[in-house]
């Protein structure tokens, strides 16, 4: 005997169902027709529709329908992460449903979650958060990882050992941009030289290390005098300290023989004119043919 909770749940679902084939049909007859190209209000019909969804048939609507469809699937997402809707509906048996189904999908739609997760997650709680930062951070693909540093902020207490350990296992400038902007300066500093023979690609974030970490003791950055001495220099403007005449000229005679143009931009900083004039007449810069 059907009961009438059994009923009414099968109502509810075919009622579900009804909207999220509706709104895919409306889509893809328009889609193909030439009255989709003159209906200015072609898209604002759509996310009136997309408003009266509730959280799981979004899910349905992306998963089953969108992605069939680049774009439908940039349409709903662009819904989903401009409006209104995620802060006013309730994601968290979504969300949760999506982690706990994510590494059981092949990687086209682990990817299609990820988009999907990283629109709703930030509207979460913190449990959840972690939940999605986990899952994220442990992965061997940088894509995956690069979510979990995007919420680390807000979690920096928590996983502060797990966002060094993973720069230092990785080399990701996601990981190293997390740790400048959440790090202690004496944080960086004591673990300087790591970060800096980790050989990490991007002058930018080097200078912001400089930057932040301007009130701590010289000493920490003696090893860029032979390691990185174009930085050194940086490290001393930093500190508005007077730079040695000659350690300059021992690092001008260097970058004569490595011809490295950097050179010139630090010895205007340094305001040396002289040793500027002379490498300027010294070392050829011109492109070979």
């Amino acid at each position: 005997m059907i009961t009438r909770h059994a009923r009414d749940s099968s109502q509810i679902l075919l009622m579900q169902t009804s909207k999220v084939i509706f709104i895919s049909d409306y889509f893809f007859d328009k889609h193909t027709d030439d009255d989709f190209f003159r209906d200015q209000f072609f898209y604002l019909k759509l996310h009136a529709l997309f408003n009266c969804l509730t959280p799981p048939e979004i899910k349905t609507l992306y998963l089953k329908h969108s992605l069939h469809s680049k774009k439908f699937q940039s349409t709903l997402l662009n819904f989903i992460g401009r409006g209104p809707y995620v802060s006013h509906n309730d994601f968290t048996s979504t969300a949760r449903e999506l982690l706990e189904e994510y590494t059981s999908q092949p990687y086209p739609l682990q990817i299609a979650y990820r988009r999907f997760l990283s629109l709703i997650i930030m509207s979460l709680d913190k449990e959840i958060i972690r939940e999605y930062f986990n899952l994220f951070i442990k992965s061997e693909r940088i894509n995956d990882r690069k979510k979990a540093y995007e919420v680390a902020d807000i979690l920096w207490s928590d996983v502060e050992e797990i966002i060094w350990d993973t720069f230092f296992e990785f080399g990701d400038i996601g990981a190293l941009e997390t740790v400048i902007k959440n790090a202690t300066p004496h944080d960086i500093v004591t673990e300087i030289k790591r970060i800096w023979k980790k050989n990490f690609p991007d002058n930018r974030l080097k200078k912001l290390i400089i930057q932040k970490t301007s009130e701590e003791e010289l000493g920490y950055f003696d090893f860029l005098k032979t390691f990185e001495p174009t930085f050194y220099i940086h490290v001393l403007l930093a500190r508005n300290q007077k730079i040695d005449r000659r350690f300059l000229s021992s690092i001008v005679k260097e970058m004569k023989k490595t011809q490295n143009g950097f050179l010139f931009y630090y010895l205007g900083l340094a305001q040396e004119w002289d040793l500027l004039m002379d490498c300027l007449k010294t070392i050829k810069t011109e492109r070979r043919e």
